[in-house]
């Protein structure tokens, strides 16, 4: 249980820490990564929650939300809606780590 508890209070420590520290991109680009299930070249993700939750969870406003999407649209992503079309995966990561 003291594990489940350390566990869970350093992903909330990391959480503040990336709030605090990177653009609305970053931390759009990194949640997406979190939905990417391997490091494939290429990904097809389904966003598994409604936007405007995205974008509170995320620390932003909804618009901030749709002008990171607009950003990451500009570096290659397709997004449709719930869709997102991530052609190369490593760039992305690349995006999420910028500094």
């Amino acid at each position: 249980m003291l594990a489940a508890m350390s566990r869970h209070l350093r992903e909330l420590v990391t959480a503040l820490e990336q709030l605090q520290s990177h653009s609305a991109s970053q931390r759009l680009a990194t949640f997406l990564l979190g939905l990417v299930p391997s490091d494939s070249g290429a990904a097809d993700l389904h966003l598994p929650i409604d936007k405007g939750l995205i974008a509170a969870r995320l620390g932003m406003k909804p618009e901030t939300l749709s002008r990171a999407l607009a950003t990451l649209r500009e570096e290659g992503l397709q997004i449709s809606g719930e869709r997102v079309r991530v052609p190369d995966v490593e760039r992305l990561r690349r995006l999420a780590n910028t500094d």
